[in-house]
C-alpha cells in the first residue's frame, strides 16, 4: 500500500496528541455501513457514498451535536466532494477547556487569554473518505489525529448525524421487505432501517512485529450475534456474548504466526466476528488487541491502528479551521492513492 512508509516504529493510543504547526498524523480506517431493523437482521441498503450525501443534505446549522451538558459541541464545518472522494472538516468547540496560557520563560512573561461567555477552544479534524456508490463495498478513510477528538467520538458523532438524516429524509431509510411480501393493495411491504457507520483501523506494522517476535498467550474468539438471547425459563438471564479460547502451537515458525492466525480467524468469521489476541512483546510486556475476524482490522481506540506522518507543509498549520486546508487534504489524498 502507498502509505506503508514513514510510520513511527512505536505507536501510541489514538487518544489524540498535541498539535504541531509543522506536522500532523493521519490514521487509516475502513469505513463501512451496517443496518438494523426492529424485527429482523436487515441487509445493508445504503452505500457509504449515499450516507455522506445525506449528511451533506442536512442544513449546516443542524449538523452539530452537543455532549457533556453542551460543554463539548461537535459540528461539520465543511463537506465537499471530488468524484466518490468525500472531504470533511469536523470541528469541536470545547467550552470545558481552561483558558489558554502562553509563556516566554526567557523574559519571565506569561499571558492568559480569557474566553468570552459561550466560547470554547476550537479544534479541527480533516477526514478524507474514499466512498463507494455500491452498498456492498467498504470505504477507506484517512482521519487526522487531533487531541481530544478520538475516533470513538467521531464515530458517535457521525452516527448521530445519520439518525438526524433519517428524521429529515425518512423515505431514504425505507426499503422493500426481503421476504417479498405485499400488503392488501398488492404494494410491496417495506421496513425502516437504522444505518450506522463503523470505523475499523488498519493493522499497523508494529502489531505484526509484536506478534511475530513476541509470545502468543491465547486467542479468544468472540461473538455477540446472540446477545440478549434468553438463557433461562423465566427470562431472567440473557446472553451477553459467546466466547471460545484457542492457542497457537509453538511449532508454528515466527514468519508464519500472523498468516496462520489471520487465515484461521477468517475461516471462523461467520461464527465469531471478533477475536482478542493476548500476547507478550519480545521485551516481555503483556498486551492484548481485539481484531475483526473477517479482515484482521483492529479496533477504533487501539494503539495498533496504522498511522502516517504528514509534514513539509508550505504554511504553518492552525489549531482550527473554518474551511478545509487544501494542502492537508491533498497530502491525505496522496496517502490513499
Amino acid at each position: 500500500m502507498p502509505y506503508e512508509h514513514g510510520f513511527d516504529s512505536i505507536l501510541h493510543p489514538l487518544r489524540g496528541e498535541e498539535l504541531n504547526k509543522f506536522e500532523r498524523r493521519a490514521a487509516f480506517y475502513d469505513v463501512s455501513v451496517s443496518a438494523k431493523s426492529r424485527t429482523f437482521q436487515a441487509p445493508v441498503s445504503l452505500s457509504t457514498k449515499r450516507c455522506f450525501e445525506l449528511i451533506e443534505a442536512i442544513p449546516k446549522e443542524e449538523r452539530l451535536k452537543a455532549y457533556r451538558d453542551e460543554g463539548e459541541i461537535y459540528y461539520v464545518q465543511n463537506i465537499t466532494w471530488e468524484g466518490d472522494d468525500c472531504f470533511l472538516l469536523v470541528n469541536k468547540c470545547d467550552k470545558l477547556a481552561s483558558n489558554p496560557r502562553f509563556s516566554d520563560p526567557f523574559n519571565n512573561l506569561w499571558r492568559t487569554v480569557e474566553k468570552a461567555a459561550g466560547e470554547g477552544l476550537d479544534y479541527s479534524c480533516h477526514m478524507v473518505i474514499k466512498t463507494s456508490a455500491n452498498h456492498l463495498e467498504v470505504g477507506v478513510g484517512a482521519i487526522e489525529v487531533v487531541a481530544g477528538m478520538s475516533p470513538v467520538r467521531l464515530q458517535i458523532f457521525l452516527n448521530s448525524l445519520l439518525r438526524l438524516a433519517k428524521k429529515r429524509f425518512p423515505d431514504e431509510f425505507k426499503f422493500p421487505h426481503p421476504s417479498g411480501a405485499v400488503d392488501a393493495k398488492g404494494n410491496p411491504e417495506t421496513y425502516n432501517s437504522v444505518m450506522m457507520f463503523s470505523l475499523d483501523g488498519h493493522l499497523s506494522d508494529s502489531l505484526v512485529h509484536d506478534l511475530t517476535e513476541g509470545v502468543i498467550g491465547g486467542i479468544d474468539l468472540i461473538t455477540e450475534r446472540n446477545a440478549d438471547a434468553q438463557l433461562d425459563q423465566h427470562g431472567f438471564i440473557h446472553e451477553k456474548k459467546e466466547q471460545m479460547e484457542v492457542t497457537l502451537s509453538s511449532l508454528v515458525a515466527k514468519a508464519r504466526k500472523v498468516p496462520v492466525i489471520r487465515s484461521f480467524l477468517n475461516g471462523r468469521s461467520n461464527a465469531y466476528e471478533k477475536a482478542r489476541i493476548r500476547f507478550k512483546t519480545e521485551d516481555g510486556d503483556p498486551r492484548s488487541v481485539t481484531v475483526n475476524s473477517a479482515d484482521f482490522t483492529v479496533g477504533l481506540d487501539s494503539a495498533y491502528v496504522k498511522r502516517a506522518m504528514l509534514k513539509n507543509f508550505a504554511q504553518p498549520l492552525e489549531q482550527s479551521y473554518t474551511d478545509l486546508n487544501q494542502e492537508m487534504v491533498q497530502k491525505m489524498k496522496d496517502l490513499l492513492a
